[in-house]
């Protein structure tokens, strides 16, 4: 017996909701496009244009950034 409730989802729905959910955790957008198998950066926004993002704050953002090795040390 099928189960008629996958007759609802397409593969097009599918690569929205992927491309909606990479986009709010933050995955870079050559990721996603390289990912969804498109070359143009277009279809990535089209496809996760949808998306909620939450922008931290700058502060926020710069205490999570690993600090490169200086010249020095490598």
């Amino acid at each position: 017996m099928r189960d008629k409730s996958f007759d609802l989802i397409s593969l097009h729905s599918y690569r929205y909701a992927w491309a909606e959910r990479a986009k709010t955790v933050g995955m870079p957008e050559r990721f996603a496009q390289q990912a969804l198998g498109h070359s143009s950066k277009a279809f990535v926004r089209a496809y996760s244009k949808k998306a909620k993002v939450i922008v931290p704050s700058l502060e926020d953002y710069e205490a999570k950034i690993v600090p490169m090795m200086s010249a020095k040390m490598a």
